[in-house]
């Protein structure tokens, strides 16, 4: 019996730099019956002329290119749209895959019978053979929709879309939000109720590349404006579970809204701005109805900053601490 199709979605805007390492990893798999769908979001560097040399010598690689950048849901959407496999991977255009990435998931997601089965990831801002274990771990837990919902809470499950790979009918008659960031949530809270079984490796087997401008290394409106449209998501979704998933979506919420209220202190923007924006994270925590139990298990600084989110002086206090003292640490 032939081995079925694994699409593997690669989004690329203006990775020229690491987008050859990338594609290679991606033509080293050694699990060959994969098609390689990539989606060249209108880049501006020299990435189609790149793609197009791997297109050369690689006849499983098709490319489908934007006119006009519509950033990374559009480019997903489309790779979903041309992509013919039976379960789906993604990775992203600067990340690097172990050569038996597919194949390993592909055992394991089949052995369990499982809905998609996740593995780990290295980061860094450069990749290295190294990273990746000749001999990697082989330890594997497999959980059922609620294990899911549990480890989506808590972050035990990446949230990412890379590092897993999925059955196809998951993503049926899905589409990600376009304009959205953190778009990955969107699609967990859309199709929850169509997983049954999620099987999770400790085998580190992606390498995700980290870059000094990308979204989670930056925090400007934007980035608020999204996540406080995330923290919405937390507050309805799980709304048809037991009490306590939906206390462990207020603690995540919560930890999310105290991360947004220390980085608001950086942001490139006036003093002003930065107090408007302060009341607005206020105002959603206000929104979560946290109890005592919510926030037992938090750090002390968490329960500091939560006492006193309403202290304006507190939170100046905090900001010119940022601006002023701890840069010169």
């Amino acid at each position: 019996m032939s081995l079925p199709i694994i699409s593997i979605i690669v989004p690329v805007y203006n990775t020229e730099r690491y987008l050859s390492e990338c594609l290679n990893s991606i033509i080293a798999q050694t699990y060959q019956n994969i098609e390689i769908v990539i989606v060249d979001d209108a880049s501006t560097d020299n990435s189609c002329r790149i793609i197009t040399e791997f297109q050369r010598r690689d006849d499983r690689i098709k490319c489908f290119r934007h006119e006009k950048n519509g950033g990374i849901s559009k480019a997903r959407n489309t790779g979903l749209k041309h992509s013919t496999g039976t379960y789906i991977a993604w990775c992203d255009s600067d990340d690097v895959l172990h050569p038996q990435y597919i194949e390993y998931l592909y055992t394991i997601l089949i052995d369990e019978d499982a809905d998609f089965v996740e593995c780990q990831c290295v980061s860094d801002y450069e990749f290295s053979p190294s990273v990746f274990h000749e001999h990697f771990d082989t330890t594997v837990v497999v959980g059922d929709r609620i294990d899911f919902i549990q480890r989506y809470a808590t972050h035990q499950l990446q949230t990412s879309l890379w590092s897993k790979l999925q059955k196809r009918e998951l993503f049926d008659g899905f589409c990600f939000p376009l304009g959205r960031i953190y778009e990955e949530n969107y699609f967990y809270a859309a199709v929850h109720t169509r997983i049954n079984r999620a099987a999770y490796s400790s085998a580190t087997l992606y390498f995700c590349r980290k870059r000094m401008n990308s979204i989670m290394n930056t925090f400007r409106l934007r980035e608020l404006k999204e996540g406080l449209k995330l923290i919405d998501l937390f507050i309805t979704f799980p709304k048809g579970y037991a009490d306590e998933i939906k206390s462990l979506f207020r603690q995540r919420s919560l930890r999310n809204l105290l991360g947004y209220w220390q980085r608001i202190a950086m942001m490139p923007t006036s003093i002003s701005n930065k107090m408007r924006y302060n009341k607005l994270v206020v105002r959603f925590i206000g929104k979560l109805g946290i109890t005592t139990n919510d926030i037992s298990s938090f750090t002390r600084k968490e329960r500091f900053i939560y006492k006193h989110r309403n202290n304006t002086l507190m939170f100046i206090a905090y900001l010119l601490f940022r601006k002023y003292i701890k840069r010169s640490i």
